[in-house]
Parts: C-alpha cells; structure tokens; sequence
C-alpha cells in the first residue's frame, strides 16, 4: 500500500498553514522596518566573539536569526517536499542550508579584503530590504489563501462570514494596540479604562456580527443539506425556509410550478445588504412568516459585475443593491419590489400580502 504524503499534515491542516502565512507576513513587514523587535538587554550581553568556541556557536545562532525573514519563506516550502524524503536527505537539505548561510562568512574571514565589494548601507540597501520585504508579503499570501481554502473546504458554511472574521482580526489588532498605546502615554486611569472599553466594545460588536452570521450560514447549510437528500432541486421540490443561491434555471423552474419566491440581490461588498438581511429578514415578524410560508428564498449574488444577477435587476427596473423583490403564485401578476428606502418588518410583510403569497405551512420545507 502506499505510504500517506506527511505534507499534508503540515499544510493540509488549515490553522497551522494560516500560523505559517502570518508569520511569513511578520518577516515582511518587520524586513521593511515597520517595527522592531527589542530584546532583554541579557541577550545583547551574550559573547559572541569568534574567538571561543561558545561564542562562536552563539555567533552563529544569532547570525541565523537575523538572515530568517531572507530565507524562512523557502524554508516554509521546503517543509512539505523534506516531509516526503528519507531521514538522510532531510538532513543534507538542512545542513545545506547551514553551510550556505555559514561560507560568505568562512570566506570573509579567510580573504577580508573582499569586505571592500560588500555594498554600504543607504537608500540601495533600503530599497533592498523592502522588496525582499513585499516579496516576503507575496508567499505570505499564498499560505493565507491555501489556509483559507482549507478551512472553508471543511467548513463550507464559513464562506458567508470569513470577511467578516478576517475584518474582526483586524479590529482586534487595533484594539490591543488601542490599550498598549494607551498604557504607554498616559497614566491616567479614567482615559485608561475608557480606551479599553471602546477597544472591547470594538472587537465584541464585529464578534457578534460575525457569528451571527456564521451560525446563520450553518443552519442554513445544515438545512439544505437535510433537504437534498431526498429532493431533485432541478424540479419544483426546492425547500422552502431555505436561502438557495439564483440560477435563471432555478428561478424558472420554480415559478413554473406556480410557489412563490422571494429574492434578496445582494453582494459580497454591500455592507448594507448584508445589515437589512440581519435586521429584517432574519428577524421576527418577517422571519416566521418566510420559514411558515411555502416561499422559495433566493440569494441573488451581484458580486461580480458580470454576476447573472444584474440582468434580472435590470429586469426588475433597478440598478443597485440592497434589493428585494417577491413574486407570487399567480403567474399573471408582476414581481412586487420592495421600498427599501423606508426598510421596516412592516413594509416587508405588507409587500408579502401584496404579492398574493397564501399564509399557513409550507408544503416542501426543510426540517430544521
């Protein structure tokens, strides 16, 4: 039998890409000078002359750390393929690596007269450091957008809200340096506490937002799921209480059969869009009565500006989102669109009566 790739273990468990990225990311920017790390002073009293065999194992080591933002992306790669390899082949890669970084300075130390080709440090060597620094934020990305590939292949349900997840990271970062900050130029303890505050209030308020929507994604998921085991959505069985994403073809097939729909034009970019749903649709009144009603909920997308959605907008006779429109069960009557310029639960509902959808239990509806 074949024998398991031990790569996968390193790059196909998505924290552990995700730690590598932004780590790789922290090289970069702290390469470009964005910050500095200082340590105890105790380390900077450590010999590290050449002449002592400690001091020159301690020479080494440092001379290790400082070249790790030039070569530790490499090595990140490295990781995978090493993983594959025999013991003996693991350890001539990484000795290579030791005696690469090691012999310019064997070298120097043999012929010193060569220091006078080594470049002076000014704008040069500056403009050095931050390409090798954005060069650094390129293979970053790369292990970000496998991490985050990884993790919404294993939990589809995260693809709605990792935006928003990846905006609370930053809010957080911010809110600590808030604190930090605050700590550091003042010492009094009122603007102190008020600072903390607002920097938890941050990050506690996108928190919520964010898993809001995530536990509202996973039910969705999880409902849907349920409903096609034992459903063709290609015919008029498509579950009710249920956001379906738009296709023209699911659209048609389902106003064929004579159910009701209720579209939601909306966008990966619409900060609006995604607030109205929260604050109308996925709330009570107009919650119970989309989930009691058999009515075909549709997400359309609008994303892209080639998304297919924009022609049924158009359609619609709108040019924008945030837009909601419902049909109703007599093919005869027009689309009813929704007055989102007065956006109450009231509106909503009066626009759900207009459009002629029938109160009562849905006939096909996903268990929940």
């Amino acid at each position: 039998s074949r024998s398991l790739d031990p790569s996968r273990f390193i790059f196909g468990v998505w924290w552990v890409t995700l730690i590598i990225g932004m780590v790789i990311a922290l090289m970069g920017l702290g390469i470009m000078g964005l910050f500095s790390i200082n340590l105890p002073q105790s380390v900077y009293m450590i010999e590290t002359k050449a002449d002592s065999p400690g001091g020159s194992f301690f020479f080494g080591v440092l001379t290790a750390v400082l070249g790790l933002p030039c070569f530790g992306f490499v090595v990140g790669g490295l990781l995978a393929g090493a993983a594959t390899l025999p013991w003996f082949a693991i350890m001539a890669v990484f000795m290579g690596l030791g005696l690469g970084m090691a012999l310019p300075y064997l070298l120097l130390a043999a012929r010193p007269e060569l220091l006078r080709f080594i470049p002076r440090t000014g704008p040069a060597s500056d403009l050095v450091k931050q390409v090798m620094g954005i060069l650094l934020l390129a293979a970053a990305a790369y292990f970000i957008s496998a991490g985050v590939k990884a993790v919404t292949s294993d939990y589809p349900y995260l693809e709605g809200s990792i935006a928003w997840w990846a905006v609370g990271f930053f809010i957080a970062i911010a809110g600590i340096w808030m604190i930090i900050r605050t700590f550091q130029i003042t010492r009094s303890a009122v603007r102190r506490v008020s600072f903390m505050v607002i920097a938890v209030a941050m990050v506690l308020g996108i928190g919520v937002f964010a898993n809001g929507k995530f536990s509202e994604d996973r039910e969705n998921y999880k409902a849907l799921a349920a409903a096609m085991k034992n459903q063709n959505l290609n015919t008029a069985a498509v579950p009710s209480g249920v956001w379906m994403k738009y296709t023209p073809e699911l659209l048609a097939s389902v106003r064929a059969s004579g159910r009701s729909v209720f579209l939601d034009f909306t966008a990966d970019w619409c900060i609006n869009c995604k607030a109205l749903k929260r604050l109308l649709l996925d709330r009570e009144p107009v919650l119970t009565r989309l989930r009691g009603t058999d009515i075909v909920l549709m997400e359309v997308d609008c994303t892209s500006t080639r998304a297919a959605g924009w022609d049924l907008l158009k359609d619609l006779g709108r040019t924008g989102v945030p837009t909601w429109a419902i049909y109703g069960p007599d093919a005869k009557l027009g689309p009813v669109v929704i007055d989102l310029t007065t956006p109450t639960s009231q509106n909503v509902l009066d626009a759900i009566d207009r459009a002629g959808v029938p109160q009562g239990t849905p006939t096909t509806s996903a268990s929940r």
